[in-house]
């Protein structure tokens, strides 16, 4: 699991697995129109066809462009029955909320 770079965006999390990979961005609320176009914009310019997702608290579906969003909760509740998944651990996405929390 690692960060990346997309030119100047951030991309937050990349997960490799028997030569897949799949990206993360993580926030806590996408409410704003500000932070939605800050976490679907760290794919613009990203031309490969690997999935793409956006994780966040939200319970609506924020979905656009080929990039997914998925509800938090239930996607670490959907990843700790499927042990082939990619994961990404409770903890770490603990500690990037905690990050987005500090941030504000």
């Amino acid at each position: 699991m690692t960060k990346s770079r997309n030119g100047d965006k951030e991309i937050d999390f990349v997960a490799k697995k028997a030569g897949n990979i799949e990206y993360y961005q993580v926030t806590y609320v996408m409410g704003a129109k500000e932070t939605r176009d800050r976490e679907f914009g760290a794919y613009d310019g990203l031309k490969d066809n690997y999935p793409k997702y956006v994780l966040s608290t939200d319970t609506l579906d924020f979905s656009q462009n080929g990039i997914v969003h998925l509800n938090l909760e239930k996607w670490l509740l959907e990843a700790g029955n499927d042990k082939e998944s990619f994961q990404l651990t409770d903890k770490t996405m603990q500690s990037k909320m905690s990050e987005e929390n500090d941030e504000r």
